[in-house]
């Protein structure tokens, strides 16, 4: 895999390459995300969030084009691309946003053309960075920010994440807001991918996720 920033190799770091074989078969050994759960409702969470640090990177360009070249971008940071060249730990799960405005409808000709929007993607850093400065990015596309505890209410559904599910999985998530008015929607719905494209697609897991303000 070659960095776009630099055009340098990305080596794979070792530990990387060990926890990637079981997760072939969704058995996630990343470091993910803590949080509570505050309400349970089938497929639907509502969870409290610890603080977390997130690298993030914009790229205006077609759905798969976003996430091949924001995902080689994200990664050569966190192994290596950084000042220091330190490695840092892949974490679950990537998440994945379009730019306010920029919304898709499922039936929309630009989702079934494919055709280029903003989108953001995300990695959650590893929790160390909660209470430490991670490394500095090489790569200027690249921004590092600092998310505070947060409450989100999390809509979750298996297989591969095409821009159709994303669509369907929004859908059923602002159904559920609507019929719980207690659970206010702050901004806009984004969503997380658990794990990597060569794992089994039944076994992978993705989330529709909202920050929401709790009226109880």
């Amino acid at each position: 895999m070659l960095s776009p920033h630099t055009g340098r190799s990305i080596k794979l770091p070792a530990a990387e390459v060990l926890k990637s074989l079981p997760e072939i078969f969704g058995i996630r050994l990343n470091e993910e995300p803590s949080y509570d759960v505050i309400e349970s409702d089938g497929n639907i969470k509502v969870r409290r969030y610890e603080p977390t640090v997130v690298a993030s990177v914009t790229v205006s360009k077609s759905f798969e084009d976003f996430r091949n070249e924001a995902f080689k971008r994200l990664a050569a940071y966190i192994f290596g691309e950084n000042e220091g060249g330190k490695e840092i730990a892949m974490t679950s799960p990537v998440l994945q946003r379009q730019v306010a405005g920029e919304r898709i409808a499922m039936t929309s000709p630009a989702l079934q053309a494919g055709s280029g929007i903003q989108w953001t993607m995300s990695f959650v850093l590893p929790k160390e960075f909660v209470t430490k400065s991670p490394p500095t990015p090489v790569d200027p596309s690249i921004t590092l920010k600092n998310v505070a505890a947060q409450t989100l209410v999390a809509c979750r559904y298996k297989g591969n994440n095409t821009e159709r599910k994303m669509a369907v999985n929004r859908l059923k998530l602002e159904a559920w807001l609507k019929a719980h008015p207690s659970c206010k929607a702050v901004g806009e719905i984004y969503w997380a991918q658990y794990d990597a494209p060569f794992v089994i697609p039944f076994l992978k897991t993705n989330e529709a996720l909202v920050e929401v303000s709790l009226d109880r």
